[in-house]
């Protein structure tokens, strides 16, 4: 807390100053212990941060954006299993994400928002939030809801991508991956935070990122009956895999570079 006072004539003093922490009340169930007395400490902030970021929606962080990413939200969501066993604004987060879709079938990035913002990745993260749920809990008919809004998100990226070379093709919106500072912010969504290859296509790591959500589908569609849509998509997945290899491996390296050679 910073005050800033300005008075030019009579003295000021301050009596008491107090807070009230607000949150969603988390209760803290699991614990950690490690013979490092460092890790104690970085445990206590861990779970500090998780309840600040934790009200009626999870939030980015509670001092700038205060907004509900899919991105954050995703690793937030399981930390409030694994720490607390509450799965109640993890079913929220998932529900209001499907409610963010535009007609194209993607979630918006972040949600509840007035602003539209659309990152195609953040879509790809929602359905594995689902499979996150799926995994955890036994809940079917939760499950159920969102079996076509999963299948619309993996339709919308197979339509992208590129018969020359296999992979993601060139992909409109704002494809944000990270903040390296090879990928710098330059004053503007759509070109900050991206590798090679985001917006003009053949980028492994979109390419790779979807066939890693599509198997996580998979899953969920054998497990509902939905054998065909598994299979159709069992292909997807192999394609974009071996594609990827085929076009970006760099065998004197011996890595994978992160765009089509």
């Amino acid at each position: 807390m910073e005050l800033k006072i300005q008075n030019y004539t009579d003295p000021l003093i301050i009596h008491d100053f107090s807070s009230v922490f607000t949150g969603y009340p988390f209760r803290e169930n699991a614990f950690f212990k490690s013979d490092d007395a460092s890790l104690a400490k970085i445990w206590e902030t861990g779970w500090r941060t998780a309840r600040l970021c934790a009200f009626d929606t999870y939030m980015d962080c509670p001092y700038y954006e205060q907004l509900q990413y899919v991105g954050d939200t995703r690793v937030q969501a399981l930390m409030s299993l694994y720490v607390s066993g509450d799965d109640r604004l993890m079913k929220n987060a998932i529900d209001q994400f499907a409610d963010s879709r535009i007609s194209e079938g993607l979630t918006q990035s972040r949600y509840p928002n007035i602003h539209r913002q659309i990152i195609p990745p953040f879509s790809l993260f929602w359905t594995m939030m689902v499979h996150d749920y799926w995994m955890h809990r036994q809940d079917d008919a939760f499950i159920k809801q969102h079996l076509k809004g999963m299948l619309d998100v993996l339709e919308w990226h197979k339509n992208k991508i590129d018969p020359k070379t296999g992979m993601l093709g060139a992909l409109p919106y704002w494809n944000f991956v990270d903040w390296p500072k090879e990928w710098p912010w330059v004053g503007y969504d759509e070109d900050s935070g991206l590798p090679k290859g985001s917006r003009n296509g053949n980028s492994a790591i979109h390419t790779l990122q979807f066939a890693y959500a599509t198997d996580k589908v998979i899953e969920i569609f054998d497990a509902f009956g939905m054998k065909t849509e598994a299979a159709k998509y069992k292909k997807v997945s192999e394609s974009l895999k071996q594609s990827t290899y085929r076009m970006c491996w760099d065998n004197n390296k011996r890595m994978m570079d992160k765009y089509a050679r």
